[in-house]
């Protein structure tokens, strides 16, 4: 958002490519990011207004593509520094998989697909009269005893994106979902972002900081 406000600029775009995509896939794995999330990052983000335009392209082609138009291939220092989770990935995980499989990063390719198409199946779903939930911060039990768990999920992980920043992972999203069909009412879970979700007898009611009585 700076970025285009400092430049004036409508959209941008980023270089992200398909050796990036992988690190990332990984990296969502091992915090434990559901589904369709573990599929990586979007290849366009409507709400910073951002494109990657390069995120199926390897990184090897770029580099060749580079050294042919006679232009200087640049690394950002800091992506040797092991400090990072995101550095050990790339450089001690990823040529392990390439090694066991050197289609890896293709296979990444076709799971970024099938995720992308799941989440538009799923948004389309989710905007269906009768879905989506109407009553603010609290997701009634009559929207939740008539969907299914797969759609449960992500109308959970939807209010939550809604109430601000901070990831969701999926094993909080089943502990809830648990709680409320064991009905276990006052049960309180909190998620990163100061994001709170309690059992109620109406349902289950989200909130920021403090939960509603």
């Amino acid at each position: 958002r700076d970025v285009l406000a400092q430049e004036g600029l409508d959209w941008v775009m980023l270089g992200h490519h398909l050796d990036d995509l992988a690190e990332d896939v990984l990296l969502r794995l091992v915090r434990g990011t559901g589904w369709p999330g573990l599929s990586g990052m979007c290849g366009r983000d409507d709400s910073l207004r951002s494109v990657r335009p390069l995120l199926l392209t390897p990184k090897a082609v770029l580099r060749d593509l580079a050294q042919d138009l006679g232009l200087t291939w640049r690394e950002d220092e800091s992506n040797l520094a092991p400090l990072f989770r995101r550095n050990r990935m790339r450089r001690d995980v990823l040529p392990l998989l390439l090694e066991e499989n050197p289609g890896f990063l293709e296979a990444v390719a076709r799971l970024w697909r099938l995720g992308r198409l799941d989440q538009d199946y799923w948004t389309r779903e989710m905007d269906l009269p009768g879905v989506q939930p109407t009553d603010g911060p609290l997701l009634a039990d009559s929207i939740l005893e008539t969907s299914h768990p797969a759609l449960r999920l992500r109308l959970y992980k939807q209010i939550l994106d809604s109430l601000g920043p901070g990831q969701v992972l999926a094993e909080t999203l089943f502990q809830m979902d648990a709680a409320w069909q064991e009905n276990r009412l006052g049960t309180v879970f909190q998620f990163p972002g100061d994001k709170l979700a309690a059992v109620t007898r109406e349902g289950i009611r989200f909130s920021r900081k403090s939960l509603e009585k």
